[in-house]
């Protein structure tokens, strides 16, 4: 069995102001919000995030998921220039309000 898409579940301590932040900063769309809940989307990227009421859900190193989407524009984080991988991708990352790290590249065919 090949796996061809993920949907990542994000913990967030603010759904609107998250939601908020991948429309305005990485141009997704808010395809359904709730209260606790919402669904972004960008392209054929859907990312759902959740509302995380304390820090346990954290891993032992205090980091979050990190998740790769395709085709970003605009928002980098200090660390995470644009720089072209040994595997062939051209990559950067930015951090959520909520620290989680996203990685956007460009898959290139060899």
């Amino acid at each position: 069995m090949r796996l061809l898409q993920a949907i990542p579940a994000l913990p967030v301590r603010d759904i609107e102001k998250s939601a908020q932040f991948y429309r305005d900063q990485l141009d997704f769309e808010i395809a359904y919000q709730e209260r606790g809940f919402a669904i972004v989307r960008r392209d054929s990227v859907e990312i759902h995030i959740w509302a995380a009421n304390d820090e346990t859900w954290r891993n032992r190193s205090g980091s979050s998921p990190v998740v790769s989407v395709l085709h970003p524009r605009g928002v980098m984080h200090p660390n995470g220039q644009l720089e072209d991988k040994p595997w062939g991708t051209p990559e950067f990352a930015v951090r959520d309000l909520d620290n989680n790290l996203i990685t956007f590249y460009e898959w290139r065919r060899r």
